[in-house]
């Protein structure tokens, strides 16, 4: 028994709309769906999604080997024979307007354009009375994008 998902990459549309694709792929058309929203049991069942996202090569690329190990035995790197530090993390790139299911650039430009600078402010909008906007798709909905806005912002605090 399939059940909805949460969605775990940034997931597109193909042109003919028959496939769903990975962040990055050639035949990407259309933002399907991004890290955090939810995928209806039908789209799952139908684009055969795994694990939140697609499986397996991406769709017209070839699947790339693994990178080689570079470490040498016994957790020695280059500079002296101390253990490597795997502990540190890469500092994350704060989520942008365009990682919200429903803004492209073009609505991302807007929203910046009326002051709308990031998702934090996003975050902050009330969506029973936002804001007067031009450019904006006629199907904005304000209640979900500001939705996913306060998730993505509340994320980036954790």
């Amino acid at each position: 028994m399939t059940k909805n998902m949460i969605c775990a990459e940034r997931l597109y549309l193909t042109k003919d709309r028959m496939k769903l694709v990975g962040h990055g792929d050639k035949a990407a058309a259309f933002l399907y769906a991004t890290p955090g929203d939810e995928i209806p049991e039908s789209a799952v069942e139908r684009f055969k999604l795994k694990d939140g996202g697609v499986s397996g090569p991406k769709a017209g690329q070839k699947e790339k080997a693994p990178p080689p190990n570079k470490e040498k035995k016994g957790g020695e790197d280059k500079g002296g024979g101390k253990p490597a530090d795997k502990d540190k993390s890469a500092p994350q790139k704060p989520a942008a307007l365009t990682d919200i299911s429903g803004i492209g650039p073009a609505t991302a430009k807007a929203l910046v354009a009326a002051g709308i600078a990031d998702v934090a402010a996003l975050s902050q909008i009330d969506p029973a009375s936002p804001p007067a906007i031009d450019k904006l798709p006629p199907a904005f909905d304000w209640a979900a994008i500001v939705g996913a806005a306060g998730v993505l912002a509340l994320a980036a605090v954790a």
